[in-house]
């Protein structure tokens, strides 16, 4: 019997076919945000959603608004949609790009095969330690980006109503 070589596998004759696919999937999504204002796709995650869009639009007022509210001047109006827009986007932030221990601790994840196969019967005992101080990371990473997005929210709502240009 004839092994196909690995890459047979993604460059075979499926290939045109999924990005096939993903086109009619790009075209789909762009006529439902036309039409609705929102794609079906983005309600899969609506929050990661939102947290990508509003920052996005924050920092084109912020740099091509031609307004600001009667009560502020340029330089804090375009200074206050920055940091809601840095606020928001903290919070969307790979919690592994934030944690200091992630790294090793991904690492440990994937040693070679023969401490892998050496440890397998006790996996606590070879990275009991590091887990820990991930996890503790972990935890004091995600409670900092809900805080900065809770305060983006409060500041986005008081100015919400003078969010025009």
């Amino acid at each position: 019997m004839r092994s196909w070589p690995f890459w047979h596998t993604w460059f075979s004759w499926k290939q045109p076919i999924r990005k096939l696919r993903i086109i009619k999937g790009n075209i789909k999504s762009f006529w439902q945000r036309g039409k609705n204002g929102f794609a079906v796709s983005d309600t899969w995650d609506t929050s990661h959603y939102l947290a990508v869009i509003i920052p996005k639009m924050l920092r084109t007022i912020a740099e091509k608004g031609m307004g600001y509210p009667w009560y502020s001047n340029p330089e804090d109006w375009k200074n206050t949609l920055i940091s809601i827009a840095e606020d928001f986007e903290y919070y969307n932030m790979d919690t592994d790009k934030l944690n200091k221990y992630a790294e090793e601790y991904n690492n440990s994840l994937y040693t070679n095969t023969k401490d892998f196969l050496d440890n397998i019967n006790n996996p606590d005992a070879l990275r009991k330690e590091l887990f820990d101080r991930w996890y503790e990371e972990e935890k004091k990473v995600t409670e900092e980006q809900r805080v900065r997005l809770r305060n983006a929210l409060e500041k986005l709502t008081e100015i919400y109503d003078d969010l025009w240009d």
